[in-house]
C-alpha cells in the first residue's frame, strides 16, 4: 500500500506523505478506538475483512497483468547483454544487505509480543525439500493459479507468459490488451486504496483492544532496529564499497557528491523521483555518462537494498509477532534471503510491487492474510531509511561498476 496508489493534493511535499499520513492517523485513530470504545470494536470488525477481501480479489489479475506486460517493455531493450552485468553485481550487494539485516536480528532479536495466536499460522508440510520447492513454484491444474495462495507460480507463468507474448505477438494486439489491462486494474487498486483507511482503523482497534501497549512498543522497537541498522550499514558499507573502488579519495567524493539524492529520497519517499540527481551525482564521481544514465534507472527498478533489508525485517516481525521461531539453520537463512530478494527486487520492479511482496511473505510462510495490516505498517514506518538505502545503493553500484569496466574503452 504506496502512497503512490492513491490521489493526492498537487503540493509536492504534502503529496509525498499524504497517505501514509493519512494511514498513520487511522493506526492511531483505531487504536484510540479500540481503547476507549471497547463494546463496539467487534461490530466495526468486518469492515477491516471486507477490506482485505477486496483487496486479495485485485491481487491476482494485477500480478499476472503487471508482469505480464513489465516483460514484454523490459525485452524491447537494445542493452540488455549490458545489464547482464548490472544485475549480476545487484545481487551480490542484495545478497550482503539480507546477510547483513539476517546477522543483526540475530544479536538484537525482536521479542515477541504474545499477542496473536499461533493457531492462525499455517505453516507449509514438512515435505522433503525438492517437493517443497516444486510446490511452491507450480500448481496441479491451470485453475489453481488464480489464488493468492499461489503466487510464485502465478508470477512464473505470467512471466513465461510476457516473453511468449513478445516473440509471437508481431502486430502488438495482445501486447496492447497486456498494457490495458495493467493500467486498468492499477486504477482500480487507487480506488480501492480510498478504503484502507477504514480497514486499518477497524483492524487495529480489534488488535488493541486485545494487546494495548505491547503492540505500540513492538512497532517501535522495529522502527529502531531498521533505522539503526540501515544507517550503520549505509555509513559503513557504502563507505567501504567506495574505499575498495578507489581508496580514501573516492570515500570523500561518494559523500560529498550524495547529498542531493539523499535529500531528495528523504523528501520524495520515492527512488524514481532521484534518478535526474543521482545521474548527477554519478557524473560528479567521474562515472561515464554511458553507465550514469543506464544504472540509474535500471537499478531503480530492479537494486533496491533497502527494500531488501525491510523484507528481512518484516519477516523477522512477522515470527515474533506470531510467537515462532525465527530459525537460523542453513535452509532457513537461504529461504530468507532468496524471499527477501525476489520481494526487495524482483517483485518490487512492477507495479504496486510492496503490497504483492507482503502477500507473498505470508503466503511463502503460511500466515493468516490478516497480516498484511501488519506488514503494510512496517512498510509505512520504514519507508524513508529504506528509499534512502535504495537510493544510495545506485549510486555506490555505478562507482563499483566503473571500477570493473576501467579497462574497457568508453567516451563521453
Amino acid at each position: 500500500m504506496s502512497s503512490k496508489s492513491i490521489v493526492k493534493p498537487k503540493n509536492s511535499i504534502f503529496k509525498t506523505f499524504f497517505f501514509p499520513i493519512i494511514l498513520l492517523t487511522s493506526i492511531v485513530l483505531g487504536a484510540i478506538f479500540g481503547v476507549t470504545c471497547k463494546d463496539y470494536v467487534k461490530t466495526i470488525q468486518p469492515l477491516g475483512d471486507l477490506f482485505l477481501n477486496l483487496l486479495l480479489t485485485l491481487v491476482v489479475p494485477l500480478v499476472f497483468f503487471s508482469i505480464s506486460s513489465s516483460i514484454t517493455k523490459m525485452q524491447a531493450s537494445t542493452l540488455r547483454y549490458t545489464f547482464i552485468s548490472y544485475i549480476g553485481l545487484f545481487l551480490v550487494l542484495g545478497i550482503i544487505a539480507a546477510i547483513y539485516m539476517r546477522v543483526l536480528i540475530l544479536f538484537f532479536p525482536i521479542n515477541p509480543p504474545n499477542f496473536i495466536s499461533a493457531t492462525n499460522f499455517y505453516p507449509i508440510k514438512q515435505l522433503p525439500f525438492l517437493e517443497q520447492i516444486t510446490n511452491l513454484l507450480s500448481v496441479k491444474q491451470f485453475n489453481l493459479l488464480f489464488s493468492t495462495n499461489n503466487m510464485l507460480a502465478l508470477i512464473i507463468f505470467a512471466a513465461i507468459f510476457g516473453i511468449s507474448t513478445h516473440k509471437v505477438d508481431k502486430k502488438g494486439v495482445v501486447i496492447n490488451f497486456l498494457h490495458n489491462a495493467e493500467a486498468i486494474f492499477l486504477q482500480a487498486f487507487s480506488i480501492l486504496m480510498y478504503l484502507a483507511p477504514i480497514g486499518f482503523f477497524a483492524y487495529f482497534a480489534n488488535i488493541v483492544q486485545n494487546l494495548g501497549e505491547q503492540l505500540v512498543q513492538q512497532f517501535l522497537a522495529i522502527a529502531c532496529l531498521y533505522f539503526i541498522g540501515s544507517l550503520g550499514f549505509l555509513i559503513i558499507f557504502f563507505s567501504l564499497y567506495a574505499y575498495l573502488c578507489q581508496g580514501f579519495s573516492m570515500v570523500r567524493i561518494f559523500w560529498k557528491n550524495l547529498t542531493l539524492p539523499a535529500l531528495m529520497a528523504i523528501a520524495t519517499c520515492s527512488s524514481a523521483a532521484t534518478i535526474p540527481a543521482n545521474i548527477k551525482a554519478l557524473q560528479k564521481m567521474q562515472v561515464k555518462d554511458t553507465i550514469a544514465e543506464t544504472i540509474i534507472p535500471f537499478g531503480t527498478l530492479l537494486h533496491k537494498q533497502g527494500s531488501i533489508m525491510g523484507a528481512i525485517v518484516k519477516m523477522a516481525a512477522l515470527f515474533s509477532f506470531y510467537n515462532l521461531p525465527f530459525d537460523t539453520t542453513l535452509y532457513a537463512l537461504i529461504s530468507t534471503i532468496g524471499v527477501a530478494l525476489l520481494v526487495g527486487s524482483v517483485i518490487g520492479a512492477i507495479a504496486s510491487g510492496g503490497i504483492l511482496g507482503d502477500i507473498l511473505i505470508i503466503n511463502i510462510f503460511g500466515f493468516d492474510q490478516s497480516a498484511l495490516y501488519l506488514l503494510t505498517t512496517i512498510s509505512v514506518i520504514i519507508e524513508i531509511p529504506a528509499t534512502l538505502l535504495n537510493v544510495s545503493g545506485n549510486t555506490i553500484a555505478g562507482i563499483i561498476i566503473k571500477k570493473l569496466f576501467t579497462h574497457k574503452p568508453s567516451s563521453r
